[in-house]
């Protein structure tokens, strides 16, 4: 399948690859927001990917660099031979077409048309009883450790909430380690999310090593002030400034083979 994605750009990446669950996430919810925003010509880029979209190759390969960003949607050709999607300069009004040409790909026949499936599966909504809405304090991880979260009014003026996450020898797989602090003030999240101030220090021991940090950096949906960085094994991540209204190429944009 043809999907957009930022892959390889490290933007998202930078918070997310310290593996852990999103307990944190409430608090900086304008985060992708302010990504999207600020660095959107690397966003939507068209990467083909396997079924399990964990394996893929970008189908517009040095594009971002040449001054040109992909925009959805992508269309396959019927047989499966060609992806077909539009361009813009990044900066500025031109646009074109590309067709990425897969020639390892056998063309495929059209199949028969089938009728669409009964979800036998899905659970009948007739009784169903939504989950506890209460928002969990503490988890257990499953290898060791926990995880504890605080939740209270902020001491900050302009913020409503503070939240706090903290780890303790807290693990959900052999060897990766997490022990630390993470916190937010922030707002009552908006269509767009809320402007929030993050802070983080958290290291990574076992059989991996690695941080993320972050100090005071204010995220809003347009703009965050401030750098979070990460580094796991050695991959080191940077993410800001983002000004307001900045949307620049990547240097970190990797160039992939085309298919």
């Amino acid at each position: 399948m043809t999907v957009g994605s930022a892959r390889t750009t490290g933007l998202l990446e930078t918070f997310s690859q310290i593996r852990r669950p999103p307990f944190i996430e409430e608090g900086v919810p304008a985060l992708p927001f302010a990504v999207f925003t600020t660095r959107n010509p690397q966003i939507a880029e068209p990467w083909l990917v396997d079924e399990h979209d964990t394996h893929g190759q970008p189908l517009a390969p040095g594009a971002i660099a040449a001054g040109w960003d992909a925009k959805p949607n992508f269309r396959w050709k019927p047989d499966g031979t060609a992806v077909l999607f539009w361009q813009q300069q990044v900066r500025g009004t031109q646009t074109r077409v590309v067709v990425a040409h897969l020639p390892e790909r056998p063309a495929a026949r059209r199949g028969a048309i089938r009728s669409t499936p009964s979800p036998s599966w899905a659970s009948p909504i007739a009784g169903y009883v939504p989950p506890d809405p209460r928002p969990v304090t503490h988890h257990a991880g499953k290898i060791s450790g926990s995880i504890d979260i605080t939740r209270r009014p902020s001491p900050t003026p302009r913020f409503e909430y503070l939240l706090e996450v903290t780890y303790t020898n807290y693990s959900d797989e052999p060897g990766f380690v997490i022990n630390g602090v993470e916190r937010s003030d922030h707002g009552k999240p908006g269509l767009y999310g809320t402007t929030s101030r993050y802070s983080a220090d958290l290291a990574v021991s076992g059989r991996h090593s690695g941080y993320l940090k972050a100090d005071n950096v204010l995220i809003q949906p347009h703009a965050m002030t401030g750098t979070i960085e990460s580094q796991l094994d050695g991959r080191h991540l940077t993410l800001g400034p983002l000004p307001e209204g900045a949307s620049h190429p990547s240097s970190s944009y990797s160039r992939c083979r085309r298919a």
